[in-house]
């Protein structure tokens, strides 16, 4: 029972470490969309230049990379977190298209365009990644509701080959008949009063019904026979 006690909190503390650290990725990933998007926007309207060597790179080159960065974002959100991520990104993604599409407007200039469809397709991947994982779990829990039913119906097979058995055993030794079920109900109650699990308390009771399975056996006029046994 310790065991299992232990087993149980172990369990329980690797579930508790990872929602917090999906609870961390998801922060981690929205800061840093936050801040791609922030240095899009800086970028894109800046006309300076970043001088490396003798080339001078544009700051506005780097829009494209920011921009990236943040699409990516809000495709791993997607990806590893589910519903809430899934819905986190379409928040995000939908707030950028009145400021892109104001942005043009104001700039009087199609720049911002190029911005303008990295939004569209991000949003169409969001959605078709998180419909993807929707029909994908829905085939997972078809295939474990199966794995159930298959594991309840061995489990029926096998108490009815209990059964079998333990009929079995009466036919063979009349003078017995009921002992093994006694004894089976004994045992799983002395192992409820213990404290048992309750897969111990049904191992306990199969063993108590199949106890006497070995009388099977034995022969009839060794088994019946009045008196003590001989040697012969």
């Amino acid at each position: 029972m310790e065991d299992q006690l232990l087993e149980n909190k172990t369990l329980k503390n690797k579930e508790g470490a990872f929602r917090i650290h999906m609870m961390v990725l998801y922060v981690v990933l929205i800061v840093l969309y936050l801040v791609a998007t922030y240095y899009t926007r800086r970028v894109s309207s800046s006309n300076n230049d970043l001088q490396i060597f003798d080339f001078s790179v544009p700051f506005r080159s780097f829009s494209g990379v920011f921009s990236s960065v943040a699409s990516m974002c809000a495709i791993i959100m997607v990806v590893y977190l589910g519903k809430i991520g899934f819905i986190t990104s379409l928040i995000l993604c939908l707030s950028q298209f009145p400021m892109i599409i104001v942005a043009v407007i104001r700039g009087h200039s199609l720049m911002g365009l190029p911005g303008l469809f990295i939004n569209i397709l991000t949003l169409m991947a969001i959605i078709v990644i998180y419909q993807r994982n929707k029909k994908i779990e829905k085939y997972r829990k078809i295939e474990l509701d199966q794995l159930k039913e298959q594991e309840k119906g061995a489990r029926r097979l096998f108490e009815q080959t209990i059964t079998s058995l333990v009929t079995a055993i009466d036919a063979k030794d009349v003078y017995s008949r009921g002992h093994s079920v006694r004894v089976a109900k004994y045992s799983r109650q002395i192992a409820e009063d213990m404290g048992k699990e309750e897969r111990e308390c049904k191992q306990i009771f199969y063993a108590g019904l199949l106890h006497d399975v070995g009388k099977i056996g034995i022969a009839d006029r060794i088994l019946t026979k009045n008196g003590k046994l001989t040697d012969e």
